[in-house]
């Protein structure tokens, strides 16, 4: 092969991965399973454009003849490309990046290649070496394209919750079905796409997986409240139940999980202790909100921080409240109507009956352990509850280093209730 094709399909691959990035941004991410954010969204834009950039180095390199210019720019893309391969591997070896192993094979071929012609010496290597290299070029983008492919593409949903439309993704599991489905909620912010990559891992191991925005978030109509949230969720439950949509979905309406993360964990375990018809439960670093709510009322240092932050997102125009319903407006009125279910310590007792999996960060240190995850748990136990379990992740609350350990764990245990 030689280098001018080298060349090219350097450009050709490298164009099409940064104007990818540029435009579409999302589809990136879920590519390589990390959570859809702003802030995410513009960096992987800014990868783009230095993808780009080597793109045109390549392009416009592919007849220059000066062995002085050739030079140069082989030792810059090389060591571009040794550092691609440095940074696929460590990724995909960590767990934070999903498909990494394939950058890193085509990382590894460009550097590989570039080597070979910048050490090459000035005589004519035998045809057995080109064809060599072109069947490794061959198989190598075989691989990036059946992993393009192979992506998880989530469906686009819309679901009515008494004329409030709310926006989701729904991830589908391949295969003849009918599968287990997982409605996994939003921790906040969140995002447009998945659940701290959770939805794609788990739609690759067979398991339906439906994520949304909440009322008066992202781009779902009507306005964010705690009441609002629950809901919505129940509006999710009739989505499922649909016949056309299990039909469509391949949902198996006799295993449906409900789970949440963060925000949606505490959710998650009020709307199961309001409803009896909930079976299985799966709260990801889920508060406590009602000891939430009484640590917020006593700790000013913690009101400001938390007040901050949700002007900080309805700023951003990610959060739209109902009146009166942000957390200092219910800390003004004593929080006198707030829902007693919302404190799940103290309502144990309705929720020892199901099948319950609670997963927790060692390092997490806004919902901990020893405040939100363990107090349940006891109290699960003192209820006689059989079907409850606790899992650590050595992991702050973002779970970084650990989706795909976690996404294998729920999978396991969805397994194992059903």
């Amino acid at each position: 092969m030689k280098l001018k094709s080298i060349l090219v399909a350097h450009a050709v691959i490298s164009g099409i991965s940064g104007m990818g990035s540029i435009f579409l941004g999302e589809k990136v991410l879920l590519l390589y399973g990390m959570e859809s954010s702003l802030s995410s969204l513009m960096l992987v834009q800014y990868a783009g454009l230095g993808s780009v950039a080597l793109a045109l180095i390549a392009w416009f390199s592919r007849n220059v003849v000066d062995k002085k210019a050739l030079k140069a720019t082989l030792s810059a893309l090389l060591l571009s490309c040794t550092a691609g391969v440095a940074i696929s591997v460590a990724g995909s070896l960590s767990g934070a990046l999903k498909n990494g192993w394939m950058a890193a094979g085509l990382y590894l071929f460009f550097t590989l290649s570039y080597m070979y012609f910048y050490f090459k010496p000035e005589t004519k290597e035998p045809e057995k070496i080109s064809n060599r290299w072109h069947r490794l070029a061959s198989v190598l983008l075989l691989m990036f394209l059946s992993a393009e492919i192979s992506a998880v593409a989530p469906h686009n949903i819309t679901i009515n919750n008494n004329g409030v439309l709310l926006r989701g993704k729904f991830y589908a599991a391949e295969g003849a079905g009918p599968f287990p489905t997982l409605l996994l909620l939003q921790g906040t912010p969140g995002n447009e796409n998945d659940v701290i990559g959770l939805c794609g891992i788990l739609s690759d191991k067979g398991i339906n997986a439906l994520t949304f925005n909440y009322s008066g978030s992202h781009q779902s109509e009507g306005l964010m409240s705690f009441s609002n949230c629950q809901s919505d969720i129940g509006a999710v439950f009739t989505f499922l139940n649909e016949p056309g949509n299990q039909e469509k979905f391949k949902i198996d309406t006799s295993k449906i999980v409900l789970g949440g993360y963060s925000f949606g964990g505490g959710m998650a375990v009020t709307y199961a202790i309001n409803h009896s018809e909930i079976d299985y439960l799966i709260s990801i670093a889920g508060n406590d909100w009602g000891e939430y709510m009484m640590d917020y009322a006593e700790d000013t240092v913690m009101q400001k921080r938390l007040n901050a932050n949700i002007d900080n997102i309805v700023a951003k125009g990610i959060y739209r409240f109902v009146p009166g319903e942000k957390p200092c407006d219910k800390l003004a009125e004593g929080f006198r109507d707030f829902d007693p279910a919302f404190f799940q310590k103290r309502n144990a007792a309705r929720l020892a009956p199901k099948k319950v999996l609670l997963i927790c960060g060692w390092d997490d240190s806004g919902v901990t352990l020893e405040r939100h995850i363990l107090p349940l748990y006891r109290e699960l136990k003192k209820e006689q509850a059989d079907n409850v379990k606790i899992a650590a992740f050595q992991d702050d609350h973002s779970f970084s280093h650990s989706r795909e350990a976690m996404g294998n764990m729920i999978a396991e245990w969805i397994g194992q209730v059903f």
